[in-house]
């Protein structure tokens, strides 16, 4: 039996596993290598879509299903197969429309299964798609394929809050509404969060929760916390993380799954 057999860590991306250059550091890819040859389970849980994680597949040593798209989608990337998905869709699309009519500041992005589109560009956007290296597709709303995964809102964060406001209130129910930065607003099926793909990734491969470690730093990543006992959080995270008090590793650029990673070989062995 190797010594991480049947452990399973998640890790967010931006702000976590990734530092501010956006690029997984040797120490961390090191050591994520050594944990998963000696049979433990890696896989990320990211706002990103599977575009967006495709870039960086050769550097980390991934070897369970990822939960993308801020848990409206788990994805095997080494099957090249969707293991869940729950989508918006129809419901996504009438609100696009109807956010583009009232709020003509709001840039509207849309992840569907195969990539994401841009249904209403924005600055905001076109840095988004940039920071995480996918091409900039615009599209009108009618001529973007269902089923919809994902709705990505962006605006100035002076201006946002009306936006968020006018959803929370006339849509009260039909979706969950998250921040995942101050100006991102993301719009998914309710129930779909990171931590319920987290306790779906653990079902499915028959990991006991109580050997499921995750880490993130940001207000999406505060169900994926709720999602075991063995919660971290890199000492950047937003406040909303440090309020439920999880255990502290280093900071995004000092090589935050390292720590972990470290700290999990050190109590196994001791």
């Amino acid at each position: 039996m190797s010594k991480f057999d049947g452990y399973l860590i998640l890790s967010d991306m931006d702000g976590t596993l990734l530092g501010d250059d956006r690029q997984i550091s040797q120490e961390n890819r090191e050591a994520v290598a050594y944990f998963t040859q000696n049979g433990g389970r890696f896989a990320v849980a990211t706002g990103r879509s599977k575009a967006g994680m495709e870039y960086f597949l050769q550097d980390i040593a991934i070897n369970a299903p990822c939960v993308i798209c801020n848990g409206a989608v788990v994805y095997d990337f080494q099957k090249k197969e969707i293991v869940r998905a729950e989508a918006v869709g129809q419901d996504g699309y009438e609100l696009a429309l109807d956010l583009a009519q009232r709020f003509p500041d709001a840039g509207i992005e849309v992840s569907v299964l195969d990539g994401e589109y841009v249904a209403r560009g924005s600055e905001i956007t076109r840095r988004h798609f940039e920071y995480v290296k996918i091409p900039y597709r615009p599209m009108a709303p009618e001529e973007i394929a269902q089923p919809w995964i994902k709705l990505n809102l962006t605006m100035d964060p002076d201006k946002i809050g009306e936006m968020t406001a006018y959803i929370d209130r006339a849509y009260a129910g039909r979706f969950h509404a998250q921040h995942s930065a101050a100006y991102f607003y993301e719009i998914l099926k309710p129930g779909a969060t990171k931590g319920a793909g987290a306790r779906f990734v653990c079902q499915y491969l028959g990991i006991d929760p109580d050997h499921l470690f995750v880490v993130g730093d940001g207000q999406n990543d505060v169900e994926l916390l709720q999602s075991t006992r063995n919660c971290y959080a890199p000492e950047n995270a937003h406040p909303d993380v440090l309020r439920l008090h999880p255990a502290l590793l280093p900071g995004n650029n000092e090589h935050t799954i390292a720590a972990l990673i470290k700290k999990l070989d050190a109590d196994i062995t001791r």
